[in-house]
């Protein structure tokens, strides 16, 4: 397993409402990293999606609504990846949720077009709990990037709920970068 170190920065924007978690990382064996989770939706730009999200323990519970209405349609659960090895080739974590489809986005950082494009991966989720182990190699593009999709250009990894209206009830835990 690679050292992660994942690091958030964000100015005080007031357009945003985040709720913010921390994961667990190599500190509880004394390590320095820190994951810093925080969840957003089309809001930002004028839409009608809602999120909430609860930490129970090592269990990620995000339960919103997506809504197109507004020109919307997503809602993400999101961790900065500054720093992601090179050898990495993809994220294994466990999840259940509500019988949907779901989306895994990575934003690279650098020149976009249009700037909020990025990769994804779409899979769907029963309501028993499952392992996924989605390779990097397996994500599609939405968009153009400057940067080529290697780990070391990701600057936004999220879990979503995107395109479509839809009821939001997703839980994840162990997430981990392989």
């Amino acid at each position: 397993m690679y050292k992660l170190f994942f690091l958030l920065v964000l100015s005080n924007f007031s357009l945003f409402s985040l709720n913010e978690w921390y994961g667990y990382t190599d500190e509880v064996m004394g390590g320095e990293s820190t994951i810093k989770w925080y969840s957003y939706t089309d809001q930002v730009m004028g839409g009608d999606s809602s999120i909430e999200t609860i930490k129970d323990g090592e269990t990620f519970h995000i339960l919103g609504n997506v809504s197109t209405r507004n020109n919307g349609g997503f809602i993400r659960f999101a961790t900065n990846a500054e720093s992601i090895s090179a050898k990495a080739e993809g994220i294994k974590f466990l999840a259940k949720a509500n019988n949907q489809t779901y989306d895994i986005h990575i934003s690279l950082s650098g020149m976009k077009m249009p700037p909020w494009s990025f990769f994804f991966t779409k899979f769907y989720i029963s309501e028993e709990w499952q392992e996924y182990k989605i390779f990097f190699s397996d994500f599609e593009t939405y968009g153009f990037s400057m940067k080529k999709f290697s780990p070391e250009n990701f600057r936004e990894l999220s879990f979503a709920g995107y395109g479509r209206d839809f009821e939001v009830d997703l839980l994840i835990k162990n997430i981990e970068i392989f």
